[in-house]
């Protein structure tokens, strides 16, 4: 007699899935007294659970068979039984100890109980007048530190970089314009001694 690996299990329910592992296990055992049960050996129980989720060997052919369950149908059963709530049917397969190791590993939920409002500080309240005076005097105490110390809060004093060159900007412009008929007379010439460059030279 031979445990032949399962190919029915992942089909229907939970409930009818660990079903089936159920009533096969309990045939298994009354079937399996007289074929397994050898002199020396763990107990029949523990025999048909190694036979239905381990590798073994037949102790009459010395032949290695394949378990009953395939891993990924252990882990369908194991995840069945859970669902169920018999977690204890399918303790001999290795996919129970990793599927609770898995349990452990989930995050848990935890309920935030909110503090109560009394033990919360009240934070000052003040009114338009009291809170216009608070912020003359955040700003006064500011002016009256650091860097811009004694200077207008408006602009930087360092100035932007078109500031700084702006009067550099305004004399360049000056110059130009003062020498613009030059310029213009200057800027013709080339002009033209461009185009002339264009023109081919007559062969005659």
């Amino acid at each position: 007699m031979a445990f032949a690996p399962s190919r029915i299990v992942g089909r229907g329910k939970p409930s009818e899935i660990l079903s089936r592992y159920t009533s096969w296990r309990t045939q298994a055992q009354k079937d399996g007294i007289k074929a397994y049960h050898f002199k020396g050996e763990a107990s029949l129980e523990a025999d048909v659970d190694k036979r239905a989720f381990q590798h073994w060997k037949n102790n009459q052919t010395d032949r290695w068979n394949p378990p009953r369950y395939s891993q990924r149908r252990q882990a369908q059963l194991v995840s069945s039984a859970f669902q169920t709530g018999n977690l204890d049917a399918v303790k001999a397969s290795p996919k129970y100890a990793r599927f609770l190791e898995r349990l452990d590993g989930q995050a848990t939920h935890e309920v935030f109980n909110p503090l109560p409002t009394q033990s919360l500080p009240q934070l000052p309240r003040l009114s338009p007048q009291e809170d216009q005076k608070e912020a003359m005097r955040i700003a006064k105490q500011a002016h009256d530190r650091g860097p811009y110390a004694g200077r207008s809060t408006k602009k930087m004093f360092k100035g932007s970089k078109a500031d700084r060159q702006a009067p550099i900007r305004h004399q360049r412009i000056q110059e130009n314009m003062s020498r613009m008929d030059s310029i213009v007379e200057e800027w013709r010439r080339d002009k033209l001694t461009a185009k002339n460059k264009t023109k081919p030279v007559s062969p005659l």
